[in-house]
């Protein structure tokens, strides 16, 4: 019942196979996080010079989209679904991580601001150490205090909404990006 040497044999270099790519799909998943938070902090740092409505998550989105397909073809990861699939939630990511880095700026800044002048440090020994306001909270202002939108600033739901709408924006150009760098790939290349 022994398995004759050739079905051994490619059964042994399947198990080669897997435990080469492996190593190259950690490789790439671990890269794509990196990826985005680069992108995040450069997104933050220009966004107030350049933050183009609409046109902004989406070029953003389609950078993340590039990178995966072009590291994923580095790294010889093969499966073009399951990279369209990762890429579109990097993209996703990406303006979620926006926020949260725009917020420990604000943490950052608020600190060294407060540490500096001696009437905020009063200010703050009297109020038990009055730390800036948590993630959620710190949203809930930037909402309040709006976004230039359609038709002028807008303020409230219609920030939430916008919000919303250039994370869908940023997943669906970084899938379609990355899908469409890796259709051009030659077919034997896919499989």
């Amino acid at each position: 019942m022994d398995a004759p040497p050739a079905t051994q044999q490619a059964a042994l270099e399947v198990a080669g196979q897997t435990s080469q790519v492996r190593p190259r799909w950690l490789a790439w998943l671990a890269i794509q996080p990196l990826a985005a938070i680069v992108v995040a902090f450069s997104a933050v740092a220009v966004q107030d010079r350049f933050a183009p409505l609409l046109l902004g998550p989406i070029l953003l989105g389609a950078m993340l989209g590039l990178f995966a397909a072009k590291s994923a073809a580095a790294c010889r990861v093969r499966k073009v679904a399951a990279i369209v699939a990762l890429a579109g939630v990097v993209g996703a990511s990406l303006v979620p991580a926006m926020h949260v880095i725009g917020w420990l700026q604000f943490r950052e800044n608020y600190n060294r601001q407060s540490s500096g002048d001696p009437r905020l440090a009063l200010v703050r020994s009297l109020t038990d150490n009055a730390q800036p306001p948590d993630l959620p909270t710190f949203l809930h202002v930037q909402a309040r205090h709006g976004r230039h939108w359609i038709g002028g600033r807008q303020t409230g739901a219609v920030v939430w909404w916008s919000w919303g709408l250039d994370v869908v924006l940023a997943a669906a150009a970084s899938a379609v990006i990355s899908g469409l760098v890796l259709s051009r790939r030659p077919v034997s290349q896919t499989l």
